[in-house]
């Protein structure tokens, strides 16, 4: 949540200042509500995710950056593919139970559903991707093959003399 925030601030925060608020000819707001213009409510308020004017679509567009974000960061706190749905649908369910207590109601908007919903399968489409990228990469090993065999400097065929076991404490193991 907090990279939404920073997000809003560097690329929407000048704009949002500057736009001024629609109004109908009757001289009611119709516009997002007036708290959109702070970054809490920004987060928070489902009324100001709309697709009805510029304040709304530069939150929506904030919400997919967030998104994206969300995804690279699964792969160094997740790094298992299975788990990515799982932790994006517990941040955006903690979101939706946050955004309903602040606003003191259920969300009513479609566009906050719909941005939702497209951000959390964004999140976890991108998020397994990059996480199953990483799991298959090749596993390094530090030395050559050549060097790890043989694995005993015993000749082929005979047992060591000491049964076969080593020593923690370099010396041959006594036989049981």
């Amino acid at each position: 949540m907090g990279a939404l925030v920073f997000t809003l601030r560097i690329f929407a925060w000048p704009y949002i200042i500057r736009v001024k608020h629609k109004h109908n000819d009757a001289g009611e707001h119709t516009g997002p509500p007036a708290a959109c213009a702070r970054a809490l409510p920004m987060v928070l308020d489902p009324a100001c995710t709309n697709a009805t004017s510029a304040e709304g679509w530069l939150i929506i567009g904030a919400w997919v950056v967030t998104a994206v974000i969300l995804a690279f960061a699964l792969v160094p706190i997740i790094e298992r593919a299975k788990k990515c749905l799982d932790f994006v649908a517990t941040a955006y369910g903690i979101h939706f139970v946050v955004a309903s207590i602040y606003a003191h109601k259920l969300p009513n908007t479609v566009a906050f559903y719909c941005t939702q919903i497209f951000c959390i399968v964004l999140s976890a489409v991108l998020g397994e991707w990059l996480c199953l990228s990483r799991e298959l990469q090749e596993i390094p090993i530090a030395a050559p093959p050549s060097e790890l065999l043989p694995l005993t400097s015993e000749p082929a065929g005979e047992a060591p003399a000491y049964g076969g076991r080593r020593s923690p404490f370099g010396g041959a193991a006594a036989k049981r």
